[in-house]
């Protein structure tokens, strides 16, 4: 990795970054709380695991990393989900009880919307509530038909590895697009799926490529995850 120099102001309290992945240079905007003296630092370490480390003249500094935080379900849900609304309430409703801050919403795609329509895209990389990166940022997210993830979607809103089987409803492409039409009827029925009746496309937790969010169909009574974004 080559060491990226920036112009600062000590002491440093945060990192946001336009790259953040252990095969990618971090590029960093320090952003200042105080203090007006300026010095050069060196950027010696990635947000790998959600700080930074910074060799400066006065010693070495850790600097948390800017990162919107992801997380998959604690809990299991059938296909009615009450639509991407009543999804995303799930996933707001966990983040508030897990005192994560932020606005949440679950990475579902119906005919009514997607992740590609309904997210805040931006620069800043996507980290598990451990800390643990993802992705470096939307772009990367929604490139694992080529580079997987960093870390797959494992660890639910307290921190906790879940179990993975039923995996994560999804209906979603590697891209962030709705392409399977397994909605179990835009998120509203628990039916079986039998002779036509709809089926929900899930992803599987444990991978890093594509397969997180493009799996295999699961009938909408049964249940599974939801994969949660911090917008």
């Amino acid at each position: 990795m080559s060491r990226n120099f920036i112009r600062s102001f000590l002491p440093l309290f945060l990192i946001s970054l336009a790259a953040a992945a252990s095969s990618q240079d971090v590029k960093v905007v320090v952003v200042p709380l105080g203090d007006n003296s300026v010095d050069q630092c060196v950027v010696s370490s990635t947000c790998d695991t959600g700080a930074a480390t910074l060799d400066c003249p006065g010693g070495n500094i850790a600097v948390p990393c800017a990162t919107k935080k992801v997380f998959v379900t604690s809990g299991l849900y059938t296909g009615n989900l009450g639509g991407l609304s009543g999804a995303d309430s799930i996933c707001q409703g966990l983040a508030n009880t897990a005192n994560l801050g932020g606005v949440f919403k679950a990475w579902l795609s119906d005919t009514t919307g997607t992740p590609d329509t309904r997210f805040t895209k931006g620069p800043l990389p996507y980290a598990l509530v451990n800390n643990d990166i993802v992705a470096a940022d939307w772009d990367a997210l929604t490139n694992t038909q080529f580079v997987p993830l960093v870390n797959s979607i494992s660890i639910d809103e307290n921190g906790e590895t879940v179990n993975p089987i039923g995996g994560a409803w999804t209906n979603t492409g590697a891209t962030g697009a709705n392409e399977f039409g397994g909605s179990c009827n835009n998120w509203t029925s628990m039916a079986a799926a039998v002779d036509g009746v709809p089926i929900g496309w899930v992803g599987d937790i444990t991978f890093t490529d594509l397969v997180w969010t493009d799996s295999n169909f699961r009938n909408c009574n049964l249940t599974a995850r939801l994969y949660c974004f911090e917008q």
